[in-house]
């Protein structure tokens, strides 16, 4: 198997200092990846980022509304979510998820699945690391947690079969349960309209570092572009934005899923804005991969910290 990625990054100097922009792209081909990617585009866009953080202003604190743009939101519904749905987290009861199977989790407009089969991606195999074939597993449908993900230890305690899910660092070590290509369905609202529906908040553009405590549902992000604005037709460029909420706060139907989808990025569109798939590809977690998009629904009232 071979993956190529492309990273770069831009630094700019200016009467605030210096700041850096980065822009990376992924996928499992070779150097084909270079006939879907235009170098010189990305290396645009990594400047246009280091020379944003330039004018950008401290950062509001507080809660409020937080819409992600479509391509920078999937590593936070993979860190949020998708590792407590991985079957050994739920062995330790170590995750919100634990024993929740057939109950509502998020609105019903979410249906979250995660496969291994989607051509040239990064998370893709044809097998994974137990030699089990990749496949299309629903975890989430129509709001409703409906499965975990698995590798073979934990499924033939269970007495079930692999969901394609084992993950080995090396031949040395121990299979463990690791997501492949994470995605949302496609959904159908309009992009401009959720933005127009919030009239103050933070618009994030993109999604740095992150982590999760699977155990109650905190999650902590740091945005790598963001603006806030008292309307939207009013945005100032953020800068030093972290989010922290919590996961659970957003499982019943009364309270929103924490992630809103507003636009289409140059591979795969947003989650509600279009009818293309959003996809976060994982190995390794945390990594920067493959074009990503956000997940669906209301703004989610987070908190922010300059």
């Amino acid at each position: 198997m071979v993956r190529t990625r492309l990273g770069v990054t831009a630094v700019a100097t200016g009467d605030s200092g210096m700041q850096t922009g980065y822009m990376s792209v992924g996928n499992t081909v070779g150097f084909e990846l270079f006939d879907e990617f235009d170098v010189e585009e990305i290396a645009r866009e990594a400047a246009r980022r280091a020379l944003l953080k330039l004018h950008a202003r401290p950062a509001p604190s507080g809660t409020m509304p937080v819409v992600i743009k479509s391509g920078g939101g999937a590593v936070l519904f993979h860190e949020a979510c998708g590792h407590g749905l991985e079957a050994d987290a739920v062995a330790k009861q170590a995750t919100v998820f634990a024993g929740r199977i057939g109950e509502q989790v998020a609105s019903p407009l979410v249906t979250l699945v995660d496969t291994g089969t989607i051509a040239g991606q990064w998370g893709s195999a044809a097998i994974d690391d137990e030699g089990r074939p990749a496949q299309r597993n629903v975890l989430i449908e129509n709001g409703i947690l409906v499965d975990y993900m698995w590798d073979g230890l934990r499924a033939r305690k269970e007495g079930r079969p692999s969901s394609g899910n084992g993950r080995r660092q090396s031949y040395q070590d121990l299979p463990m349960v690791r997501m492949t290509n994470t995605f949302l369905e496609s959904g159908h609202d309009d992009p401009d309209e959720i933005i127009r529906s919030t009239e103050q908040g933070i618009y994030c553009a993109g999604l740095g570092g992150g982590s999760v405590n699977t155990a109650t549902g905190d999650f902590v992000f740091g945005m790598t572009e963001a603006t806030s604005s008292r309307t939207a037709r009013s945005p100032i460029p953020s800068a030093r934005a972290t989010w922290w909420a919590t996961a659970p706060r957003c499982s019943s139907t009364s309270m929103p899923w924490p992630m809103t989808s507003t636009g289409a990025g140059p591979a795969c569109a947003g989650s509600r804005a279009s009818r293309c798939r959003p996809v976060w590809a994982s190995p390794p977690c945390g990594s920067p991969s493959s074009p990503s998009a956000a997940p669906h629904h209301e703004p989610h009232q987070g908190e922010l910290s300059a």
